[in-house]
């Protein structure tokens, strides 16, 4: 097997690289691994050997180029050695030695694989990283070779510390392990480590006769790469170039020649010739042509095969009797057909695994998908339950998902709520054996942003510097070099500045490079045998499982199988919605038989209100529903693929078809029964793979191969495939050469982008059962959508807009004793979660409410601080004090919040077993029944009505118990303002006056050069979108940046279903106010203030708006209405709710 290797092994000088490190050693190489037969051959080496440390990722890479190359691949890992016989807890990382293996067989990878599965999986000493010790090496050392490490290895570490002693001994157990396998290893990069340890090593070998060999500790290709190598090791150890105590590098760590390295080591001609005893000793690589290791459902492929057809067909005819279907001929045909692919590509146990623990997870409470990707279009599928999409009734095409004319695995791509993903790996751990599953590695590299901003800071470049120039550089740039070539602003910065040049140079060779390993979101791969028997593993300790080391490249190829777990959050919400439906109505939902075409969810579509729909509640999206106007769920399905990046351009077109506004055309009678459901527009890839077949008679394969063909751009199949089509269609009579042409073209365009319709359907039968609920269930549908969504505020905040504004359901403020950790439902209102204030977080409100349904509701703040002990901080308390969670307990918010500590205080001495002792008297009263915490609170004034609410803001987000216009709404209400949701009903530039909470603005130029403000703000009804352009931008910036209530006037703008105003004006509303106020009371509940009320009083001018004071006293009012009137300042308002004082203006 390896006679082709030896056609230069007769060369003089030479030498073989036993020590190589690519980009898998992160930090430690910048060689890309197709690089390395490239050097070989210009170095006019036969082999080369892998040695990434600690990870062996690359090996499988290797064994496919360097064959194809010629050159002899040595399959190896530098390892981390624990070589000390202390216990591993007292030492630190820097104490563990590194040594060379390389496999000589088989057995010899084997071995490295279980190696790595030993030092990875470690329970322990995770402070010290991935090792192994002498008795794992021991146990795991046949079919290797073994190098010394030079003065990074045991030997070489003992020499360094003066224990030369020690040093022999760990040569002793070196080579008691590995006999003549075992080599003494010398590096000459003219480091002061290798100068002070080779005359020891020399002298060991020889009194040991143990063999030597010269290796160079490759890390790059060329003395050129040295710089970009050196930045590199800063960006990873999170250093600067100039610190003088870092890490450093050799220059000489470059991929030398055999004559570079013959001159060096010519004192020791023997360490040479070893390199090329040590290839010829070594002869496996890996085997990336494997067939697939899947393990046995059942006993034998024969037994797979019966159980296969058995399950199917006693599946299929429950699903006909279940929907009603009489017609089942099609459906057994169709059955009998994939069958057949599926056991002639001995694929039958694939099946049968996905069905069984799609089977357990329906049995044990964890709701799965109905189905995704090019699997919905399998009858077999269907009838096993692995989808719930009826592949006939919507034209699916099994082809799409496993093509009979090409051997190729299949990929079921299966949906999980998120929590029951670790529950489903347990169970396939348990059933198939925990050796024999693990999850897949990724691969975090230097991207060309990230590169220069990384490059600059290693360099000491300014972060403002070099941020501004990595944001000259488009997101969708596929290299830094394009993005520079593209850019005649990046030119100019970098022809003056030598500096950032000479980042982005560097940056340029490093980007792609590797900066940190991962693990794969969903893909868990399911063996036939312990992984460790097929590919090495890696494992985070963070993670339970551990990871493949081959990427999703190299993993089929290696005979690995992998199977898709991807956690749907939409699946959670349904199920909480489902359980809310059921703990407020009684009702039990089936999800499986929620209709497409229920007429009130067929409302909601055309509506648009698709806030919290799967796949269709962007803005954009909600606009094209309503312009739409679907009639039915095929109609919905289409939009749900038309809307991608590419087909997003034929929504007018198959709108205006939709609707007979344009002719509908096909390019051939033949073509019509495949774009009929879709207006003659192509929407989907199945339909380009139809058309293939009925206008140029290609058979399925043929078909399935355009698309792929095109899709992934393989120009030499589609120039094939493109020769068939046109004689095809000139075959079947269906098309001329140039309409052929021009239909292909179409094709061509089109499948860069084309959506699978069987994903189109399955994800729009999710979107369905959303949109059903959320038209029938309205409250538990939201509330579930939003306990789905505790921390983003955001998202929050658009729910109970909608809520509110679009269904009149009301949002219910937070309560100690009604609300729950999550959102749920009472009387048709939504009850606000307690995990959704800030700060909060679900395990302690879940034992706030754990506490309450076991022990009652809390009579009173003492009873609370008591009971809640061990659960309260000051955070957790302030947060509730802010929203008004106690309000039931202590309506004074601000009581609350101000004496938190001493609340905790109290709480803690409870906590400690002085229940009996009040923390404010010296007393055994009970506290409880008096409240004695409640009555011994320092007096506190109550905040004021802009206090709660903004105090209310920073805890949710956003505005719940009342908005701030609140206050003023009589005033709008008189003056006929517009709000938010009448805005609407004013028509196009339309002039238009509203009061508005401003949350947030943005300015930004246009592509003209105009300077233009954004504007985002809402009213009591709900949001307001604003926008200026012009010099008018920057007066009305400097107005929002001190005020945030305010009066916009101008126009209206109605685009694409959605209305904001172009402003010509803006003042603040206390201005506004002011003018028109006919009355302002004043509650005085401090007579302190009065002499500064009457000041302030007699300081406003003679006008309008007439003063009433209310002067409280205990639970007595003196009201009292001033003589005249007065005008008021812009400020009036502002100056008296400083003085504590409760302000109404009418």
């Amino acid at each position: 097997m390896w006679d082709f290797f030896c056609y230069c092994r007769g060369m003089e000088n030479q030498f073989i690289h036993l020590r190589t490190h690519s980009r898998i050693s992160i930090g430690a190489g910048t060689l890309k691994i197709k690089q390395i037969p490239e050097l070989c051959i210009a170095n006019n080496m036969f082999a080369c050997a892998l040695t990434d440390t600690n990870m062996m990722s690359g090996c499988a890479e290797f064994s496919d180029v360097m064959p194809k190359n010629k050159v002899q691949p040595i399959i190896g890992t530098e390892i981390t050695l624990n070589q000390h016989n202390a216990d591993p807890k007292i030492l630190r990382q820097s104490a563990l030695s590194r040594i060379v293996l390389l496999a000589q067989n088989h057995e010899g990878y084997l071995n490295l694989c279980e190696l790595s599965r030993i030092m990875y999986m470690r329970t322990e000493n995770h402070h010290l990283g991935p090792y192994i010790t002498f008795d794992e090496l021991a146990t795991h050392s046949s079919g290797l070779i073994c190098l010394s490490g030079a003065h990074t290895g045991p030997i070489g570490m003992a020499i360094l510390n003066a224990q030369n002693g020690q040093a022999r001994q760990y040569a002793e157990q070196l080579y008691n392990i590995f006999g003549d396998r075992f080599y003494m290893e010398i590096q000459r990069h003219g480091l002061d480590d290798e100068i002070k340890t080779e005359p020891e090593f020399l002298k060991i070998a020889l009194e040991m006769n143990i063999p030597i060999v010269a290796t160079n500790d490759v890390e790059f290709a060329t003395p050129h790469d040295y710089e970009a190598e050196d930045a590199l090791s800063c960006v990873l150890g999170q250093t600067k170039v100039i610190d003088p105590n870092r890490p450093r590098k050799s220059s000489e760590q470059y991929f030398k020649s055999a004559d570079e390295m013959a001159e060096l080591f010519s004192d020791l001609p023997e360490a040479i010739e070893n390199t090329v005893i040590i290839a010829n000793r070594c002869g496996f690589m890996v085997n990336v042509h494997e067939k697939p290791l899947l393990p046995r459902f059942g006993d034998d492929l024969e037994q797979e095969c019966q159980m296969l057809r058995d399950n199917t067909m006693n599946g299929l005819a429950k699903k006909l009797a279940q929907h009603g279907i009489t017609d089942t001929k099609p459906y057994y045909e169709q059955a009998e057909f994939e069958l057949g692919v599926i056991i002639n590509m001995g694929f039958p146990g694939y099946f049968l695994i996905v069905a069984d623990y799609i089977d357990w997870c329906r049995h044990n409470d964890i709701l799965t998908g109905p189905g995704r990707g090019s699997g919905a279009g399998s009858i077999v599928a269907w009838a096993l339950g692995i989808t719930h999409v009826n592949p006939l009734k919507y034209g699916l095409l099994f082809e799409r998902f496993l093509n009979p004319d090409r051997i190729s695995m299949p990929d079921f791509d299966v949906d999980f709520e998120p929590t029951g993903i670790e529950r489903v790996l347990a169970y396939i751990c348990d059933k198939y054996g925990h050796d024999s599953v693990c999850r897949i590695i990724t691969f975090g590299s230097l991207q060309a942003r990230g590169a220069i901003r990384d490059i600059g800071r290693v360099y000491g470049i300014p972060y403002s510097k070099s941020d501004r120039l990595s944001k000259l550089i488009p997101q969708d740039a596929k290299t830094l070099k394009d993005a520079v070539d593209a850019s005649p602003e990046i030119q100019m910065v970098l022809q003056t500045d030598e500096d950032m040049n000479k980042v982005v140079t560097i940056a340029e060779e490093l980007e792609g490079s590797l900066r940190n390993l991962g693990q794969h979101a969903c893909g868990v791969v399911i063996g036939d045998r312990p992984t460790t028997k097929i590919a090495p593993v890696y494992r985070d300790p963070a993670n339970a499982l551990p990871s493949c080391q081959f990427d999703g490249h190299y993993l089929e190829s290696s005979g690995l199988i992998k199977f898709d777990f991807l956690g749907l959050e939409t699946l959670a919400i349904l199920k909480y919605a489902i359980k809310l439906i059921q703990q407020t109505r009684g009702i039990n939902i089936d999800l499986d038989k929620i209709p497409t075409d229920d007429p009130k969810t067929m409302k909601l579509w055309q509506s648009g209100l698709t806030e919290g729909i799967f796949q269709f509640d962007a803005p954009f999206v909600q606009q094209t529903l309503r312009k739409m106007h679907p009639t039915s769920f095929l109609e919905i399905s289409a939009l749900n693929a038309l809307n991608r990046p590419g087909p997003i351009a034929f929504i007018p077109q198959f709108i205006a078809r939709m609707h007979g506004e344009e002719k509908i055309e096909y390019v051939h009678p033949r073509a019509e029964p495949i774009l009929k459901e879709t207006y003659g527009i192509i929407v989907y890839q199945e339909q380009v793979m139809q058309l293939t077949r009925v206008l140029a008679g290609f058979t399925r394969g043929q078909s399935d191969n355009v698309r792929k063909a095109m899709g992934k751009k393989i120009a030499k199949m589609l120039d094939e495939l493109e020769g068939k089509f046109y004689d095809g269609c000139e075959k079947e009579q269906t098309l001329n050469r140039d309409q052929a042409k021009a239909l292909w073209e179409q094709f061509k365009e089109f499948a860069k982008y084309a959506f699978n319709k069987s994903h189109a359907v399955a994800y729009s039968i999710v979107a369905n059962q959303c949109a059903y609920l959320k038209a029938n269930y309205t409250p538990e549908f939201l509330a579930a959508s939003m306990s789905s969504n505790l921390n983003d505020t955001d998202q929050l905040a658009l729910f109970v807009d909608d809520a509110k504004s679009n269904f009149g359901i009301q949002i219910v403020a937070p309560d100690i004793n009604e609300s729950e950790s999550l959102f749920t439902v009472r009387g048709g209102k939504i009850i606000y979660a307690l995990a959704a204030i800030k700060g909060v977080g679900t395990v302690a409100t879940d034992a706030i409410v754990a506490e309450r349904n076991a022990n009652g509701k809390f009579k009173n703040l003492t009873d609370f601080a008591k009971r809640c002990a061990p659960i309260m901080n000051k955070r957790i308390l302030e947060a509730f004090a802010k929203v008004g969670v106690l309000d039931s307990l202590e309506p004074n918010r601000a009581a609350i919040f101000m004496n938190a500590d001493a609340i905790l205080s109290y709480a803690s001495k409870s906590r400690d077993g002085a229940n009996s002792l009040s923390l404010f008297a010296n007393t055994v009263e009970d506290d409880v029944a008096e409240d004695r915490l409640k009555k011994n609170l320092p007096n506190t004034p109550a905040w004021t009505f802009a206090q709660r609410l903004e105090n209310e803001l920073s805890a949710l987000g956003f505005y719940i118990s009342a908005h701030p216009l609140d206050q003023y709404k009589h005033l709008i209400s008189r003056a006929k303002l517009a709000t938010s949701a009448t805005l609407a009903e004013l028509g196009d530039r339309k002039p238009v006056h509203i009061a508005a909470t401003v949350s947030s603005f943005s300015r930004r130029r246009t592509k003209a050069g105009k300077d233009m403000i954004t504007i985002n703000a809402s009213d009591s009804f709900g949001n307001i979108d604003a926008v200026a352009f012009g010099q008018s931008a920057a007066e009305f910036a400097q107005i929002l940046s001190t005020e945030t209530l305010v009066l916009i006037s101008g126009k209206t703008s109605c685009r694409d279903d959605r209305v904001s105003v172009f402003v010509d004006s803006i003042m603040p509303l206390t201005q506004w106010v002011a003018q028109i106020a006919k009355k302002i009371t004043l509650d005085i509940y401090d007579g302190g203030v009065l002499s500064d009320v009457k000041k302030a009083l007699q300081a406003l001018r003679a006008g309008t708006t007439r003063v009433v004071l209310n002067l409280h006293a205990g639970d007595k009012v003196a009201a009292m209405a001033l003589p005249g009137g007065v005008e008021l300042g812009a400020t009036t308002a502002n100056d008296f709710v400083n003085l504590g004082i409760r302000v109404e203006i009418e």
